[in-house]
């Protein structure tokens, strides 16, 4: 008889010490879970970042060519910074006759801080006189507007989204 007196208590301390295991187990699994996704945050941060370093030690693309000045120029190249370190920059310089001509700024131009990522008007640059503008995204001489940042801030938007 004393057996099964005690044998109840056994089923009722087993049943607790059940639902408290279950209960840690749950409550790991939801430390686990926001852990998790803090480190996919971290990460995807982490990348952005890097490949916004990366970008600087990369090479640059730019359009190459002479075209109308509504015509978008179907040949690029990518600058030959290990050979000349000046060529960090894209260049677009608009003729007095209109024309367009795009390529790498191999003579320098823009690495000057006032002619950075801007437009100088009545210049002369290897022969040529017009409007000389400097940029250093990839495919910048194209317009004027710089489309690297909007990248970086729709990736960033998206990442966030799916992780």
């Amino acid at each position: 008889m004393g057996f099964w007196l005690h044998r109840p208590f056994a089923i009722i301390y087993a049943i607790n010490f059940d639902n408290k295991s279950a209960r840690k187990l749950r409550n790991n699994c939801v430390i686990q879970r926001k852990m998790s996704k803090l480190y996919k945050t971290l990460i995807a941060i982490f990348i952005c970042l890097s490949s916004s370093s990366f970008r600087s030690i990369s090479s640059l693309y730019c359009y190459q060519g002479t075209s109308d000045l509504a015509k978008r120029p179907k040949n690029s190249l990518i600058c030959p910074q290990r050979i000349n370190p000046l060529a960090t920059s894209c260049i677009k310089i608009i003729t007095d006759h209109a024309l367009v001509i795009r390529y790498c700024d191999e003579l320098g131009f823009c690495t000057d801080r006032r002619r950075e990522k801007q437009c100088s008007t009545d210049v002369s640059y290897a022969k040529l006189h017009g409007i000389v503008c400097c940029c250093d995204n990839d495919f910048c001489n194209f317009s004027s507007r710089s489309k690297g940042a909007f990248f970086y801030v729709v990736s960033l938007i998206i990442l966030y989204i799916f992780l």
